[in-house]
């Protein structure tokens, strides 16, 4: 608590002790909204290249 980057993170301002220089973090950056939680357990999709039992792509021939 009191260093710069702490009250940068808080946007509170932080004063140099000995001094008349008052530091102000600007640019703090708030999200506009919260980010939603991430669900404990994925559901994966698969999903195919190309149609089951459809014919296979043939490779590409060399030079």
């Amino acid at each position: 608590m009191g260093s710069l980057s702490h009250s940068a993170s808080e946007g509170t301002t932080l004063r140099v002790e000995g001094t008349n220089v008052i530091r102000v973090p600007f640019g703090v950056r708030q999200p506009r909204r919260r980010r939603p939680e991430r669900p404990e357990r994925w559901a994966t999709l698969v999903l195919p290249f190309q149609f089951i039992g459809g014919p296979t792509p043939t490779p590409p021939q060399a030079a």
